[in-house]
This record gives C-alpha cells, structure tokens and sequence, in this order.
C-alpha cells in the first residue's frame, strides 16, 4: 500500500532494464538521464525509482 499527498506532476519508473551485452558500457546512466530530461521538460518534480532488495546488479 502506498499512499502520497504529492499533488504535483511525478515521474515514476517501473521497470528499467539494460541487456546484458549493453551493461557497463554507460548506457543506462544515458538512458536514465534522458528520462529525467524528460520528466524535467513535462514539469515533473519528483521522481520515484523502487528496487528490489534482490537485484544486486541494480
């Protein structure tokens, strides 16, 4: 459950994942940054990224 009295435009990203042959080669900072670009450009101001305990490589 989760419950937010954030009234403002939100960027929320679900699933974000990089191929393994792409991995460590700057491509998901890249990809990262053009999504905050973007939120930055559609007067997003907060951002939520969740990640599992689980996913070490994350």
């Amino acid at each position: 459950m989760n419950y937010s009295t954030w009234k403002g435009k939100m960027l929320y990203l679900e699933d974000f994942v990089v191929s393994q042959d792409w991995r460590g080669k700057g491509i998901g900072h890249k990809l990262f940054d053009a999504f905050l670009e973007e939120g930055r450009k559609q007067g997003c101001r907060l951002v939520k990224w969740q990640v599992l305990d689980w996913n070490e490589p994350a």
